[in-house]
């Protein structure tokens, strides 16, 4: 009996372990990038609407919501939305101009 809780507790341990460093892999190497604007898809990203990708970058964060990225002005001099998206992104723009896909979601 004591011997199979302490293999238990063994396979518990090393699970949990397991889940943590994959957890920290994840957001150290990729992200997850969803509620991509019809105006951002271009090129690879037609018909996106969410997808996972490595990032060219060590950690940083591991999710990017681009609708809030997206600035609701009302100048209207500034019509090139996709330019203002890449401007916000700033120093994690390349998940959207040049995306590694590891995986896609279409609609």
């Amino acid at each position: 009996m004591l011997r199979s809780v302490q293999t238990t507790r063994f396979w518990i341990r090393t699970f949990t372990v397991l889940a943590i460093l994959l957890c920290v892999a994840f957001w150290s190497r990729y992200a997850y990038v969803y509620d991509v604007p019809a105006y951002a898809q271009r090129g690879e990203l037609v018909g996106v609407n969410a997808y996972i990708t490595r990032k060219s970058w060590w950690f940083g964060p591991p999710v990017f919501d681009l609708s809030s990225y997206q600035t609701a002005s009302m100048n209207p001099l500034e019509r090139d939305k996709y330019s203002t998206l890449l401007h916000n992104l700033g120093r994690y723009q390349t998940v959207v101009k040049s995306p590694r896909f590891v995986w896609v979601h279409r609609h």
